[in-house]
C-alpha cells in the first residue's frame, strides 16, 4: 500500500507493506487440559496455515506464538494462568484477526487445572 500526502511545501510517499493471507479453519486441538503453570504443547488441527512469524495462539486472551509444523497442523504451548479454568483457545495468523475452534465454549475451551488437584485425584 502506497500514501502520498501533499502538504503545504511538501509531498511525502510511505510504503506500508500489505499483506493478505487466506482464512485459516480449525478442525481440533488436544490435549485441551494442561496446568496452571504452563508448558502444556497442543497441537492443533486445520487448513491453511501459514509459516509466518505473526502465527499465534491466544488462551483467554494471552498470546503465545505458534509452531509451523505443516499447512494442517500447528503447535502452541500454553502460557502459565493465574488460576485453574476454562479459557478460549484461538488461532491467527497475523496476530490481530483470531478463529476459534468449532463448537460450543465449553467444546473450544482449553481448561487449566492446579497441579495438586491432579495429583491428589
Amino acid at each position: 500500500v502506497s500514501l502520498r500526502y501533499e502538504g503545504s511545501e511538501k509531498i511525502t510517499d510511505v510504503n506500508y507493506p500489505f499483506m493478505y493471507y487466506r482464512d485459516i479453519s480449525i478442525t481440533s486441538a488436544s490435549p485441551m487440559r494442561g496446568f496452571v503453570t504452563g508448558g502444556t504443547i497442543v497441537e492443533i488441527s486445520g487448513s491453511g496455515f501459514i509459516g509466518t512469524s505473526t502465527m499465534s495462539c491466544s488462551f483467554g486472551g494471552y498470546q503465545v506464538f505458534a509452531r509451523f509444523v505443516s499447512n494442517s497442523l500447528i503447535e502452541c504451548m500454553s502460557p502459565p494462568f493465574n488460576s485453574s479454568g476454562a479459557t478460549e483457545l484461538q488461532v491467527s495468523i497475523n496476530g490481530y484477526d483470531f478463529v476459534r475452534l468449532p463448537g460450543q465454549i465449553h467444546e473450544r475451551s482449553f481448561l487449566y487445572d492446579n497441579e495438586e488437584y491432579l495429583l491428589e485425584a
